[in-house]
Parts: C-alpha cells; sequence; structure tokens
C-alpha cells in the first residue's frame, strides 16, 4: 500500500473525452486490488459539478466511485445531499441511498436543465446486497 498527501487524479472519461478531477487531504493506493482512497476534504470536479465529502474510494475493476459517509453535489442546476453514493462511471449513473435530499435550480427559467440520472434506494438495500461489508469500507473508526 502506498499512502500519499495532498493527492490529485486527472481521470479522463473515454466515451466523450470529459475530465474529471479528484483532490484530498490524505489517500492511498491499493495497486494490486486496483483500488484508490481519497480521504478527507474530497473534492471531485467535472465541468460545473461539485462533488463532496470525506471519503471516496475508486474500484478500478469495475470503474465505480464510492462514498460510503456521505456527499454533497453542487451544479448549475442540481444541490443534493446523501448518506451514501455510488457513481458508476462507465454506466454514467449515480446511485444514492438514505436521506436523500435534492434540489433542482431554477435560477434561469430559460434554461433547459437535465439533472443527472440518480437513482435512490431503500436505506436496506446495502445491507441487504452485502454491501455494507465491501472491501474498503471506511466506517469511521
Amino acid at each position: 500500500m502506498i499512502f500519499l498527501i495532498k493527492p490529485r487524479l486527472t481521470y479522463f472519461m473515454k466515451e466523450d473525452g470529459n475530465v474529471m478531477y479528484i483532490q484530498a487531504d490524505n489517500g492511498d493506493v491499493h495497486q494490486k486490488k486496483q483500488i484508490l482512497r481519497f480521504i478527507d476534504n474530497v473534492r471531485v470536479t467535472q465541468d460545473d459539478k461539485l462533488l463532496t465529502g470525506k471519503l471516496l474510494i475508486y474500484d478500478g475493476t469495475p470503474k465505480t466511485m464510492t462514498m460510503p459517509d456521505g456527499a454533497e453535489l453542487t451544479s448549475a442546476g442540481i444541490e443534493g445531499t446523501c448518506n451514501h453514493l455510488v457513481w458508476y462511471l462507465n454506466e454514467k449513473r449515480i446511485e444514492t441511498t438514505g436521506d436523500v435530499l435534492m434540489h433542482l435550480n431554477s435560477a434561469e427559467p430559460d434554461r433547459n436543465i437535465v439533472p443527472p440520472r440518480i437513482e435512490t434506494l431503500p436505506l436496506d438495500s446495502a445491507t441487504e446486497s452485502g454491501q455494507e461489508n465491501s472491501p474498503g469500507r471506511h466506517t469511521g473508526n
């Protein structure tokens, strides 16, 4: 395992050429498992979107970014919070669970805003599917 101080990652989306920037106060790399963890003051930016939280786990095998300790999302058209977030990068899909709150911003009434595809699951889904014991799950202890 490699420990990182002030890690920064630039992630290039293959399909559309978009670029995502990830940074945090600390992190670690598990090369054989293809897992990167960004810890404390995590910031993910892509175009006008900002995603923040305490912990982000990037799993290179299924190409997912998980924020198990909650997340805040801000963009030109939407703001929201949740207790748990999984971003399926290949599918361009965000799945949220637990205390999900979303607010559409309509500051520009004539602008056509299409919110991202977001799916919410019941709070029990994570435990029923066995995700609570998934590798890299940070419990805050």
